[in-house]
């Protein structure tokens, strides 16, 4: 068994793969602060860190121009969302909406706007009939707790 914090973790991997990951043992942060972050910790590691920005954002929580920091060890990603930025920057800006924080799996619906997205989430009549027409077919074991729009990316 694996264990409840991260010692345990590393023993048993020495034990069962004969790599303990020891250099991952010397963490910035204490585990407590991280157990709702990430599952079956074993540590930290160092990977560069990288800011691309500003972007302008547009949202109903926070506005205004923001960097954003990329920890990558891929060429080229963080110059690559930098010009993505400037683009969407000098075009007004990115429309950032918050409904609702969770995790969950859902379906993936590609709407025509931003707008679009949140209107199943302002009409409770919008709502039902949308899970309604899909619940039959697409959830056997149990009905939705809730409908979150969310606004796909690619």
């Amino acid at each position: 068994m694996m264990g409840v914090n991260p010692s345990m973790r590393r023993a048993w991997l020495g034990h069962n793969t004969g790599h303990a990951l020891d250099a991952s043992a010397h963490t910035a942060f204490a585990d407590e602060d991280v157990r709702t972050n990430i599952e079956n910790l074993v540590g930290a590691v160092e990977v560069p860190l990288g800011i691309a920005g500003p972007l302008r954002v547009n949202g109903t929580h926070a506005s205004g121009s923001f960097y954003v920091p990329f920890a990558t060890t891929e060429g080229t990603l963080v110059s690559t969302y930098q010009y993505g930025m400037r683009a969407i920057s000098a075009a007004g800006g990115a429309n950032a909406y918050v409904l609702g924080d969770a995790l969950d799996i859902t379906p993936c619906f590609i709407l025509k706007d931003t707008l679009a997205a949140i209107a199943p989430r302002a009409s409770p009549r919008t709502k039902q009939g949308v899970m309604s027409s899909l619940s039959p077919s697409t959830n056997v074991l149990a009905p939705p707790a809730s409908v979150i729009a969310r606004i796909p990316y690619w």
